[in-house]
């Protein structure tokens, strides 16, 4: 996946790159087709993928893992660790009145892989393009992180709005951002999609069965 960070991009295929994941990403939430709407942001964001970096560099997204147990573990511990401490910060020090997310009682589990390695692609693409975009600046794999965690969070804001834009905000930021940047940390430390998309796999069927359970 490391040999996409330097691969020059056409800003012109990013933008429409862009405007695609966007596209499906709506479809997803407000089921336009309703047929498509579980798969429309993996269909987009491999789409997105596939005009910006090619067959040949789109395949790099599922290299081999480098010492995939390993982060898988570690970094899976560590979404856990951090969605708890958020969630007391959130719950029972600020006292917000959060949404749950509505999968919590009707888990979709066989659409459930695609929808998340949809969102696996559509993060990693914000990440790798804004390292395209960044190569003389020697943060930018921080700045490119943040970049997607951020838009991230965003995109969950109508799944968890509560009537509050700031209340919600500020749930998405910490709870899925934060997640987001772990997630981030475990595609590039492993160097392939397959560890944080597993990750997101077990993280969400665990918290959402454990949510839907109490």
């Amino acid at each position: 996946m490391n040999k996409l960070y330097d691969t020059p991009v056409s800003p012109l295929r990013v933008i429409f790159g862009l405007v695609l994941i966007f596209c499906g990403f709506l479809n997803l939430s407000f089921g336009f087709l309703p047929f498509l709407a579980p798969y429309s942001l993996l269909l987009a964001s491999l789409i997105a993928f596939l005009l910006t970096y090619s067959l040949k560099g789109t395949a790099h997204l599922f290299s081999k893992p480098e010492n995939p147990f390993r982060n898988f573990f570690l970094f899976l511990l560590a979404a856990f660790i951090l969605s708890f401490v958020t969630s007391f910060l959130l719950v029972l020090i600020l006292k917000l009145d959060l949404k749950a997310n509505d999968l919590s009682g009707n888990i979709p589990w066989l659409q459930l892989p695609f929808m998340l390695l949809g969102e696996e692609l559509f993060s990693f693409y914000v990440l790798i393009i804004s390292l395209n975009f960044l190569q003389k600046n020697p943060q930018r794999m921080i700045i490119a992180t943040l970049l997607s965690a951020f838009v991230f969070a965003i995109f969950h804001m109508l799944t968890y709005w509560n009537g509050s834009f700031l209340l919600t905000l500020i749930h998405v930021l910490l709870l899925q951002g934060c997640a987001r940047i772990l997630f981030n940390a475990a595609g590039v430390r492993s160097n392939s999609l397959y560890v944080p998309w597993i990750i997101h796999i077990v993280f969400d069927l665990i918290t959402l069965g454990a949510i839907s359970y109490f």
